[in-house]
């Protein structure tokens, strides 16, 4: 394969920088060599001192407010107090809370979804991802697992259908997504792609909406974000949890949400 030549880069020429998702060291992979694992750690050691470098530049986003607007606690307690609706949520790996929790839920019915990153790494080059389950009850095997590591629960609550909003500087672009057209997508639309399309289309979030998002995605030290959020049977909007480097193409290709350019800007207003 040819490489491509050499590069200098003047540091002083650079006025943003749009960082999206750059997947250089994989260390949950099974069976890794050793030192591949140890060429990777100094791969990403560099690219974090060189980081630190354009510091006071504009970007969308930085790793460091990627990493610390994934916090779906910090998110949870962000959108409340911002006067946001959120599920009852329980974090814990004591069973005897999580029995309590459910109790507190009771008629009703439990998900449970992922802190970190849903994919797992399966062997060498396969994943699979851990998609939002629904937990009907609790069973002996789901109260000795939880014990092994902390875990979000969450109330499941009906939906009519999911928002998908994506938020550039000032700019919010919404998609609702009928989810609950097909089973196999009523807890978690991403599910089975390759065998369900989910009917979607545009909408125009009312000003509280769009201001709210705006101002969530600044808490978070973001410029850039999707939020996952859900309509209920009585109408209300319920707050999910913030993307801080979500996908967003698709929304442009499909619907005509002119994203890209939205991007572009707001890296030009540094």
């Amino acid at each position: 394969a040819l490489k491509e030549p050499a590069r200098k880069i003047d540091l002083s020429e650079i006025t943003g920088i749009w960082y999206r998702k750059p997947f250089i060291t994989r260390f949950d992979r099974i069976h890794q060599d050793p030192s591949v694992a140890f060429s990777a750690r100094e791969a990403d050691s560099y690219l974090n001192d060189f980081y630190t470098l354009l510091e006071g530049k504009k970007w969308i986003n930085h790793p460091i407010s990627n990493r610390r607007g994934d916090n779906k606690l910090w998110q949870l307690r962000l959108a409340r107090e911002m006067g946001m609706t959120i599920p009852k949520t329980c974090v814990t790996n004591d069973p005897d809370l999580l029995q309590h929790f459910f109790s507190t839920i009771f008629p009703g019915e439990v998900i449970y979804k992922t802190l970190s990153n849903p994919n797992i790494s399966e062997g060498k080059d396969t994943y699979r991802s851990v998609y939002t389950t629904v937990i009907p009850e609790l069973t002996k095997q789901i109260l000795e697992s939880v014990k092994e590591t902390p875990c979000l629960f969450q109330e499941k609550i009906e939906k009519d259908s999911e928002l998908r909003l994506t938020t550039v500087g000032s700019k919010v672009f919404g998609i609702r997504l009928y989810s609950q057209e097909h089973e196999e997508t009523s807890i978690d639309w991403r599910k089975d792609p390759d065998k369900v399309t989910v009917r979607q289309e545009p909408f125009e979030p009312d000003e509280d909406l769009r201001k709210k998002c705006v101002d969530l995605t600044h808490q978070l030290w973001l410029n850039f974000s999707t939020i996952d959020m859900i309509q209920g049977h009585d109408g209300r909007l319920i707050f999910l949890e913030v993307n801080p480097n979500g996908n967003w193409l698709w929304k442009e290709l499909t619907h005509g949400l002119n994203i890209s350019q939205a991007l572009i800007e707001e890296l030009h207003s540094a």
